[in-house]
């Protein structure tokens, strides 16, 4: 039976996940299922994206992950459920998936096979329609019976870092429990917008500054700030045996700024 991973912002002291899970093994008893988080910020389906980005290729070819994140359909978007190297994925066409997907998936299909029960419990579509085809998945159903097919996910270019010969515009992604502040920056942006010139890496304001990329965290001075690419390859902002989050006050969203002379 396959793995079912579950991302949400549903928290701990609720009982949304037990429900869910209670739900796909009415359909699927001999499922197994991974916590990914439910600590996610409400709605905040960027962070979504990014823990599961991190955590999914860890997992068993054939894994299933929902994304239960924002997860109520709307005019302009649907519940899809693609397959992506190897993983199936369901959740909310919101912008997640582009944050995860690389390039577009093997096979994109619109959720449209419980229809009738997503205008039932219109208030708990994570129930609905994710666990349903999470439970229909893990039972041996195939993709296509879900629903139509459609050609590509959604991406939103507001959640991308921006760039021109000079400079690379970024955000925070994700603060992590070391208070270390992850980016949306690439290490493939960073090589190619740097062209082999010196940079400087501001965090927040023109004050928090760093001229060089780490291997790894030991290498700088106990209380400075330090850059390095983490295992994601992305671009990941710390103080060396320190809370830099907490102490320079960086948020999720928080703009990181790459000048190159």
């Amino acid at each position: 039976m396959p793995l079912i991973t579950l991302t949400s912002d549903w928290q701990r002291d609720d009982y949304y996940a037990a429900a869910f899970k209670g739900q796909v093994l009415r359909a699927a008893p001999e499922a197994r299922f991974l916590d990914v988080s439910h600590s996610i910020r409400a709605f905040a389906f960027d962070q979504a994206a990014f823990v599961l980005r991190a955590a999914y290729r860890h997992c068993p070819l054939g894994a299933i992950h929902v994304l239960a994140v924002n997860s109520e359909r709307g005019p302009d978007q649907e519940h899809l459920a693609c397959f992506y190297r190897g993983y199936y994925f369901i959740g909310t066409d919101n912008g997640q998936f582009g944050l995860i997907f690389e390039e577009e998936p093997e096979v994109v299909v619109a959720i449209e096979r419980f229809e009738a029960e997503r205008q039932r419990l219109p208030s708990f579509q994570g129930l609905a329609v994710l666990a349903r085809a999470a439970a229909h998945l893990a039972a041996g159903g195939e993709l296509e019976d879900l629903g139509a097919r459609r050609e590509k996910v959604r991406r939103l270019t507001r959640l991308m870092p921006r760039h021109n010969g000079n400079a690379i515009m970024g955000q925070v992604l994700h603060v992590d429990s070391f208070q270390n502040a992850v980016s949306n920056i690439t290490r493939e942006l960073f090589e190619r917008v740097r062209e082999g010139r010196k940079f400087s890496i501001f965090v927040k304001s023109f004050r928090n500054r760093v001229s060089r990329i780490n291997e790894y965290y030991g290498q700088t001075t106990p209380g400075e700030i330090l850059a390095l690419f983490n295992s994601q390859d992305l671009l990941e902002l710390a103080i060396s045996f320190g809370d830099l989050a907490k102490l320079l006050g960086v948020e999720v969203g928080d703009t990181i700024t790459i000048k190159f002379e």
